[in-house]
């Protein structure tokens, strides 16, 4: 686990996970308390900022992506199809609205023609 090339980044995740641990422990102790005021957790904050610092393990991918020639390849062509997808999605919502409209139109003018069918139809009923 501790390895000679990785351990830092293992003990970074780790003191992440226990502070993390650490921060439920103390919420569920200060929420237990009957009969004391609201929980005030205090400045937390220093907490958050070691959890954030977890996110740069990110910037091991980009090292990686340098090193292989294929996967830079297959992700730049994903991130690149993004922004014809988000079109294609827009074009296929905008179809919908389009059809539903239509449709609400369609039995609204339905409706109002039948309208007196309707109403003796539901007068035999009753």
């Amino acid at each position: 686990f501790f390895g000679p090339k990785l351990w830092k980044w293992h003990l970074l995740d780790c003191s992440l996970v226990s502070t993390q641990l650490m921060e439920l422990v103390v919420a569920l102790v200060v929420d237990s308390e009957v009969g004391k005021e609201p929980a005030n957790y205090g400045n937390m904050s220093i907490l958050r900022l070691l959890r954030i610092l977890r996110l740069v393990r990110v910037t091991r991918l980009v090292r990686v992506l340098r090193l292989i020639g294929e996967l830079r390849t297959l992700v730049i062509s994903i991130f690149g199809a993004l922004r014809h997808l988000s079109w294609a999605i827009i074009l296929i919502l905008l179809l919908m609205y389009v059809v539903g409209v239509y449709l609400t139109q369609l039995v609204l003018e339905h409706r109002l023609e039948n309208e007196d069918d309707h109403s003796k139809s539901m007068q035999e009923l009753a």
